[in-house]
């Protein structure tokens, strides 16, 4: 798939026993992490762009470089390098992760990646800077 050879992070290396499984739509959903599972699931949809796919697939890759290589330290760095320490680090049930930490180290990968700041969705702060994405690459390589 185009959209993933787009991601230079050497996932299937540095996250080795993951996969990545692409489906058709999934209503309220564009991917999901299933850590227990070393699982990512990207949903498909036909009005995405290439470049916005890729973001969702770096998304979810961001999931799993934080549940494999991050610790709790690492996760409090991260949040005190982006002034975001009073968040909650993991999302509820079934809710949107935009509002976490895990959900902005996410996008920050994902931006890390893609480089696109059309996507970035974190609702905690606006596209990472260059210190931030230093840490983010020190973080992703455990």
């Amino acid at each position: 798939m185009y959209a993933l050879g787009q991601i230079s992070y050497d996932w299937e290396d540095k996250l080795r026993g993951w996969s990545i499984h692409f489906h058709p739509p999934r209503t309220g959903y564009l991917g999901l992490t299933w850590p227990s599972e070393r699982r990512i699931d990207v949903y498909v949809r036909s009005d995405q762009s290439t470049t916005f796919l890729a973001h969702v697939i770096a998304h979810e890759i961001g999931h799993a470089v934080d549940v494999t290589h991050n610790s709790g330290a690492d996760r409090a760095a991260w949040q005190a390098a982006r002034g975001i320490g009073w968040a909650p680090w993991w999302p509820t049930a079934y809710a949107s992760d935009f509002s976490t930490g895990a959900g902005d180290f996410a996008e920050a990968f994902a931006f890390s990646q893609i480089g696109s700041y059309t996507y970035f969705r974190s609702n905690l702060g606006g596209d990472p800077t260059w210190s931030q994405r230093q840490l983010m690459a020190t973080l992703a390589n455990g």
